[in-house]
């Protein structure tokens, strides 16, 4: 996507110990598939370095037909943040699902719910 001019939308939310957002973006044409691959990739390590973030599991996960990833992360801070990424890229749109909290295991019900309530509506 790099070059190409894109729409961005972000949709945020938090509680006291975590955050929560859901940001896509449109691009102007539609990406073939050995392009997939490559723009999860660059999307991922773009999200990854403005966190300052570490990469600690990554699997590669589909959603409704989707390529997507899903990514495990550690921001180190003096209070470190865990976060949870999904991507998905559908023809002409990237979907970023992220959810960071200071107490992952506190958080997991709500963040697991939070992913799995993720739909791409046509």
């Amino acid at each position: 996507m790099a070059g190409m001019p894109v729409t961005r939308y972000e949709f945020a939310a938090n509680s006291a110990t975590a955050f929560y957002v859901v940001i896509y973006l449109d691009h102007p044409r539609a990406m073939d598939p050995p392009e997939i691959e490559q723009v999860l990739d660059v999307a991922r390590a773009d999200i990854i370095a403005s966190l300052q973030g570490q990469v600690l599991e990554e699997e590669p996960l589909t959603l409704q037909g989707h390529a997507g990833r899903d990514v495990q992360l550690l921001i180190e801070r003096p209070d470190p943040l865990s976060g949870h990424l999904r991507l998905f890229l559908g023809p002409r749109r990237l979907y970023q699902i992220l959810v960071l909290t200071t107490d992952q295991t506190r958080n997991a019900a709500d963040i697991a719910t939070f992913l799995r309530s993720f739909r791409i509506i046509p």
